[in-house]
Order: C-alpha cells, then sequence, then structure tokens
C-alpha cells in the first residue's frame, strides 16, 4: 500500500481522499509545506482583484522577489518545499503526493537534485499540468529518474510504480 501525502489545502485534500478511496489507503497526511507558492496579500483574492496588489520585478532576477506583499519569493517557495521533502522518510514504500503546480514542480527540481539557482540560470521548467501525474523514482542504475510527466489518460495514469523499478 503507498503512502499518501497531500498539502493541507481543500482542493488537494479532496483530490487525495478520491485517490484513497480508489486505491484503499487509509490516511492520508497533511502537510503545510506541500501548499503552491504564498501570494501574501493576493491569497484568495480572484485573479482580477489580485492584479491589483502585483508588485513587478525590478529586473530579470525573480528569485528573491516577492509579487505580492507578505509573499514568498521563488527562492523560499522552494526551500520551502526542499526542507519539507528532505524531512519525510521515503522509506521503499511507494509515495503519493497531491499537491499544486508549483509544489510539484519544486518536488521534483528536488528530487532530480537541482538547487533553485541552478534552476533559474539554466531557465529551465517543468510545466505541470492541472489534474495530471506525474512519477518520480529509482532507475535500474540507481539513478533519480523522471518517468513520467503530466500524464492525464486515466488508463495510464493508473499505473503501478513497479513497472519503472528493475526487475
Amino acid at each position: 500500500m503507498p503512502l499518501l501525502y497531500a498539502s493541507d489545502l481543500r482542493r488537494a485534500v479532496q483530490s487525495a481522499e478520491i485517490i484513497a478511496h480508489i486505491l484503499g489507503v487509509r490516511e492520508i497526511k497533511q502537510f503545510p509545506f506541500l501548499r503552491e507558492k504564498n501570494n501574501g496579500k493576493a491569497a484568495d483574492l480572484t485573479e482580477v482583484e489580485a492584479k491589483k496588489f502585483f508588485r513587478k520585478p525590478s529586473t530579470e532576477s525573480v528569485l528573491d522577489h516577492a509579487n505580492y506583499e507578505g509573499g514568498e519569493t521563488r527562492r523560499e517557495f522552494f526551500h520551502r518545499v526542499a526542507d519539507g521533502m528532505n524531512k519525510l522518510t521515503l522509506g521503499d514504500r511507494d509515495i503519493i503526493i497531491v499537491a499544486h503546480k508549483g509544489t510539484i514542480q519544486n518536488v521534483v527540481f528536488w528530487w532530480l537534485g537541482f538547487d533553485i539557482a541552478e534552476i533559474a540560470d539554466k531557465k529551465f521548467s517543468v510545466d505541470v499540468r492541472p489534474g495530471s501525474v506525474t512519477a518520480l523514482g529509482i532507475n535500474r542504475w540507481h539513478e533519480h529518474a523522471l518517468f513520467m510527466l503530466n500524464e492525464t489518460s486515466p488508463k495510464t495514469a493508473t499505473f503501478g510504480i513497479d513497472e519503472f523499478k528493475e526487475k
């Protein structure tokens, strides 16, 4: 049985509950570090309302810029997620993480061993689609690998991680 971790925000918990029901998972562990980037003053506002408070970066480097008063910078967001992932005991069990786009991006970067400064310097990104499945694991060469990204087909997305493990 896999472990099921989720952001503690409502829509992630609701999605995790559906997954738990289908897979027969009894417990969903909720973590605040799996939340989306904190938008400070713009939190819970509509996009139109939030635009009134948007602060444009003064330079192209946005790692240390908060778009909204009281919000997180890109660097702070990455380190919150990476620090949280480092504290989890991953063990040998499969883990399902239900979170948000930016959070999943940061989990992928963390898993692959990148620091956010490297990501920004190389202008690299992972475009995570809503409602998609991303599969991370250890390949047969014992490397951290990205096996699947943005899978939305129910047939493929309900795979077992065992398909990727060395036999």
